[in-house]
């Protein structure tokens, strides 16, 4: 009797830990508090790349949700010409402020948990897209959102990737360049009214920041690599659409996401010309202000991407 009772509060005091660990994992501020520490986050990085590679065979096709209905994303969406543009009309986007929509696309692997694409529709002619960064080389690290809130950004994305010493890539901030090209990679660049996607840095910004890889271009495969890259992760990327409209989109799954041909898949679905992936796993995060839109972040990035409110000055 005595060891079926120690057995008894060992269960309930293991019980009660695992439900105190989950509402403060849910708390935004113990979150950060935590993910800010290094053997935490590694911890944590480590545990969902574990689950993520223990069900990655077992999770299945990537499908849409309609209500209650699962569709199968089409096989040949990457390349299929009825799909191009087919998602668009699907997505329910609020207005969030001027130039700035927000909505999402509800996915399911066929075995697995409901989560969605995040997408962040910016109308360039009515906002200013910057790049952030807390300091003059791009080397010093922070959350998105507490970037968006000390520059007063609507929304705002992680950028590209970096290592220990900063960005691994141009950083142009306000037409200075804080860090050299690396050219392998691609570009995106940002002037007053535009922007570009592409393999080549052919055109005067004012922002810009390097990724990889492309994904798009012409709404077609920017390159065979990326269809290639197969593990599953959280993804971030930006993209143009034909009539000019950038979109920032990420996914808010907390331990499983997407393949890179699955997100360029739903990119082209969603009408997208050209489009480069930014850094995803632990450093994939978007904010918006003042929506339950929003993919909480695990790791702090040198360089985000902010949507500003254009100047009636301008």
């Amino acid at each position: 009797m005595h060891i079926i009772n120690t057995l008894w509060r060992i269960f309930l005091a293991t019980a009660g830990l695992l439900l105190l660990g989950s509402l403060l994992w849910q708390s935004d501020q113990f979150h950060r508090i935590l993910v800010r520490t290094p053997w935490a986050r590694e911890l944590a990085e480590f545990v969902a790349e574990t689950v993520v590679d223990s069900h990655r065979q077992n999770l299945g096709m990537l499908g849409l949700v309609h209500d209650n209905r699962w569709d199968p994303l089409p096989e040949d969406a990457l390349t299929d010409s009825l799909w191009y543009g087919s998602l668009e009309s699907q997505v329910s986007y609020s207005q969030i402020g001027s130039g700035v929509q927000i909505g999402s696309v509800p996915i399911r692997h066929e075995r697995g948990t409901d989560f969605s694409l995040v997408v962040a529709k910016v109308d360039l002619t009515r906002t200013d897209v910057r790049v952030l960064t807390n300091d003059s080389l791009a080397i010093q690290r922070d959350f998105v959102e507490v970037m968006a809130k000390d520059t007063g950004a609507i929304a705002a994305i992680n950028a590209g990737f970096f290592d220990e010493n900063g960005a691994r890539g141009l950083v142009l901030q306000n037409g200075k360049e804080l860090r050299a090209s690396n050219h392998a990679h691609g570009y995106l660049l940002l002037w007053d009214e535009g922007a570009y996607i592409g393999p080549t840095r052919t055109i005067e910004a004012k922002y810009a920041i390097q990724s990889f890889p492309l994904l798009l271009a012409n709404g077609q495969l920017a390159t065979d690599d990326a269809k290639n890259v197969r593990n599953v992760a959280r993804r971030s990327a930006a993209a143009l659409t034909s009539n000019g409209d950038l979109l920032l989109v990420a996914t808010d799954a907390e331990l499983v996401g997407l393949t890179i041909p699955q997100l360029i898949a739903l990119l082209r679905g969603l009408g997208a010309r050209d489009a480069i992936a930014l850094d995803g796993g632990g450093s994939s995060q978007l904010y918006v202000r003042n929506t339950d839109y929003r993919v909480r972040e695990w790791d702090p990035v040198p360089v985000a991407l902010g949507v500003f409110p254009r100047s009636r000055t301008r």
